[in-house]
């Protein structure tokens, strides 16, 4: 036995040597003091060109890495190993993203009201409908049914139809996860329930359809009447569906989740290297956005005053909560990639006798639920329809940081998210939000458990001539473990000035005592270890303080 642990701490010295001789660190060159803001990415630049993506040639580029290139990577599978992942490149001194042209701090700022969440983007109230619409552009035959209107003002929006047999299934999965991707930070379009009397529909000149033949045709009222025929309506005759403001600005193309745009001189950060974008694997597979692919990206330029830039959006839901647009979710999305290597391989071994429990719920309690479950969930297994880089280089960090937003969505918040989704059975919205709730306490306990889940540091006002660096634990809120048997071990070393002896002490509150400056101490660092049950729960964390004589503590940083 001792042979062995010895080769494996052996092994683990000289992996980690090599890591840091090819990795290098990844901690504060000067923790003293607060680094500059990053510069802003809405700077006004040319209009980029519009590009045409080949979404399938991407899709099979993003298999083959992540089957063969991702796991062969030797550089990738020691910062693994080590703990040392590649780090996000556009966090600020505490972790945290700035504002830019790719997020927005709403909801995780705290400055969200509840009536702020219901609401979301939307600021127009949806189409006008008290006058007629007009169809000015068709969507083909076989895909997700729907057409493109203008209202009496002039907006333009894509009304999209639930699929037959199943009311109210993607209009409301896409008006929640509308509301909820908002609030946690992304852009994404304006979406609105409405009810409409096909009536009241006038149809262009000159807008085609393509038939189930392939044969280009002029849509006509007989078109309209069939794209309709399936969809079900209410006791008025009113049609159900989601209406889709178009985005303002110029459209250019879908945006990727690595590299940059090469001409758009704002876009300066590899993709793959910011944390909004990693952090959105723990954020899709809260609402199972299993098709969170680059055909569900977009990126247009604003102009203003005749001078723009480039906006980043997501957008297309309909694909999330148990909904798809044909129907009920399958059962294997959020559990398989579209073509999953261990998978097919394992069921080929075992003569297809492999069945995981995910392939066996069936479960569906509502039609305008479709397949939504939490039980077999699992937060660091999810699989999207396709992988990409962005995803495979998340680290326990951006895990953190997304599962924090995550468990931001209180029940009210839940509970009145869901509700502006409309359903008439009262019955699918409790069952809806419930599900939510479930599995938003899944994300943050398998995540909060990776990480030292310490939050919201802050210097409290001085007394008795003492200050206080006080804080929350988050796996304490949030009821995971009991604050009873939690305490923190803490010491003060300093950064800068006379170096002396720091020893370990121990406190019972999320408030640790900061001495006061004086003219031989200025910047400290608090190393804070969280012990539960009597042993220690992930990682150390570093908390920075200036000190200046006469002047209070401040925060220039956190190194988790």
């Amino acid at each position: 036995m001792a042979g062995r642990i010895t080769q494996q701490h052996l092994l683990k010295y000289f992996v980690m040597l090599f890591a840091g001789m090819v990795i290098g660190g990844s901690e504060n060159e000067n923790p003293c003091v607060i680094p500059e803001p990053f510069p802003p990415d809405m700077q006004y630049i040319p209009m980029p060109e519009t590009k045409d993506r080949n979404f399938v040639s991407i899709g099979i580029m993003n298999i083959t890495r992540a089957s063969f290139i991702y796991p062969l990577d030797p550089v990738r599978q020691i910062r693994k190993l080590t703990g040392r992942y590649y780090p996000a490149m556009n966090i600020n001194a505490f972790g945290e993203v700035p504002n830019s042209s790719w997020y927005v701090n709403r909801k995780t700022g705290g400055t969200m009201s509840l009536d702020e969440i219901v609401r979301g983007p939307n600021t127009t109230g949806g189409p006008d409908m008290s006058n007629r619409w007009l169809i000015f552009r068709a969507k083909d035959v076989g895909k997700s049914a729907g057409f493109h209107i203008k209202d009496v003002r002039g907006d333009r929006y894509v009304i999209k139809l639930d699929p037959p047999g199943y009311p109210e299934l993607t209009s409301g999965a896409e008006m929640i996860s509308t509301k909820i991707l908002y609030a946690a930070g992304y852009r994404v379009p304006e979406n609105y329930i409405v009810y409409f009397d096909p009536r009241r529909i006038d149809i262009d000149s000159g807008v085609t359809i393509i038939d189930e033949q392939g044969r280009t045709r002029e849509m006509s009222r007989y078109h309209l009447e069939k794209i309709l025929a399936v969809v079900e309506r209410t006791e008025e005759g009113l049609v159900r569906g989601l209406a889709s403001k178009y985005i303002t600005g110029e459209p250019l193309s879908a945006w990727r989740f690595r590299g940059t745009r090469k001409d758009d001189p704002n876009d300066f950060i590899p993709h793959q290297h910011r944390r909004e974008l990693r952090a959105l694997y723990v954020i899709g597979s809260w609402i199972n956005h299993y098709d969170l692919t680059v055909a569900n990206t977009f990126d247009t330029y604003i102009t203003q005053n005749g001078k723009g830039y480039v906006l980043h959006y997501l957008l297309d839901f309909g694909g999330t909560l148990g909904a798809s647009s044909q129907g009920p979710m399958s059962r294997i999305h959020g559990h398989e990639y579209y073509f999953d290597i261990p998978i097919i391989a394992l069921r080929f071994i075992t003569l297809g006798l492999y069945t995981p429990l995910y392939d066996r719920w069936d479960t569906i309690p509502l039609p305008s639920v479709g397949a939504w479950e939490a039980r077999t969930l699992r937060p660091h297994r999810f699989r999207y329809l396709l992988p990409n880089k962005a995803f495979a280089n998340m680290s326990p960090q951006d895990g953190f940081w997304a599962a924090r937003t995550v468990m931001s969505f209180t029940d009210q918040q839940i509970d009145a998210i869901v509700g502006t989704a409309q359903y008439s059975n009262p019955d699918a919205a409790r069952y809806i939000a419930d599900i939510l709730k479930k599995r938003r306490d899944k994300i943050g306990r398998e995540f909060y458990e990776e990480v030292n889940p310490l939050d919201k540091f802050r210097i409290e006002e001085p007394a008795q001539g003492a200050y206080h660096l006080c804080f929350e634990d988050l796996a304490v809120k949030a009821g995971f473990t009991d604050k009873r048997a939690t305490q923190y071990r803490y010491r003060i070393k300093p950064v800068s000035g006379p170096s002396r002896k720091s020893e370990w002490q121990l406190a019972e509150k999320p408030c640790l005592p900061v001495q006061a400056a004086t003219e031989k101490s200025m910047c400290e660092a608090v190393h804070i270890i969280t012990i539960r049950d009597g042993e220690k729960s992930g990682e150390e964390i570093k908390v920075y303080v200036n000190k200046e004589t006469h002047a209070p503590p401040v925060l220039t940083g956190v190194e988790r």
